[in-house]
């Protein structure tokens, strides 16, 4: 790819990124009138928004290697400042400590299993999207897994620290980021995985069982268990994974297969 189109397609992620970066601010702006989010709110919204701002603009350049930055990044990181806007709510209740349930009305409930829904089904349109223009790339898979991965992660540590569920059920978020840290350890783990419907699925699952669980008009016991149920599906789907990992023949990296 040439200087000229490595500088528009990073021009274009910039663009993208204050287009993002306005939903935040513009979140922010809803909330500036409340005195429950303040500073942790911010802290949390604009720090891991800023950071995922970093991160893209350091790595598409060499990941993406298309002169566009295409309509399906713009989704995914729409997606981005969702998720930053849920890591927000996230410090702001865990700076109020045992009151954030409390605190939290059956409405402001309902929005976050809301924009979680409007999540996901954004979260299928950006890669169909990516395909239909011929723009798919390392990078926006990647960005894409990363993304959906945060979101998890925050929508199950709300659902605990909101007391909807034991602390459980943050193994839904944080399973992912342990079977990563154990390919670093175990050089198996880290191969690249054949595509899988399955996968896709059970990701699918997961949201659907935190969206669920968050809603106001469904109690603890039963949030509970429809997170627990979620988890063990998610803990069966990397079992399956692991298992294929490590049978299949090692290559002279040590990773399965080779690749």
């Amino acid at each position: 790819m040439t200087v000229e189109a490595r500088s528009s397609n990073v021009g274009g992620a910039a663009g993208a990124i204050a287009l993002a970066g306005a939903a935040v601010a513009a979140a922010a702006a809803l909330l500036a009138g409340d005195p429950r989010f303040g500073t942790p709110f911010l802290f949390g919204a604009f720090g891991s928004f800023g950071l995922i701002a970093v991160l893209v603009l350091a790595t598409v350049r060499r990941y993406h290697p298309f002169p566009a930055f295409g309509p399906a990044n713009v989704i995914t990181l729409l997606r981005a400042a969702g998720a930053a806007i849920l890591v927000g709510l996230l410090v702001t209740a865990f700076a109020h400590g045992r009151e954030a349930a409390a605190l939290v009305s059956a409405g402001e409930a309902a929005f976050v299993a809301m924009a979680a829904a409007l999540m996901v089904a954004c979260d299928g349109l950006d890669g169909r999207l990516a395909r239909a223009r011929g723009l798919s790339s390392a990078f926006g898979a990647r960005f894409d897994m990363e993304i959906d991965a945060l979101t998890i992660l925050c929508l199950s540590a709300l659902a605990v620290v909101l007391g909807k569920a034991g602390l459980f059920a943050v193994g839904i978020g944080l399973l992912r980021y342990v079977f990563v840290a154990a390919g670093w350890l175990w050089p198996r783990l880290a191969a690249a995985l054949p595509p899988s419907r399955r996968r896709q699925t059970i990701c699918v699952v997961q949201y659907l069982a935190l969206i669920v669980a968050l809603l106001p008009f469904v109690p603890p016991p039963v949030s509970g268990a429809v997170l627990g149920g979620a988890l063990l599906a998610l803990l069966v789907s990397f079992g399956i994974d692991m298992r294929w990992l490590l049978a299949a023949p090692a290559g002279p990296d040590g990773k399965a297969g080779g690749r």
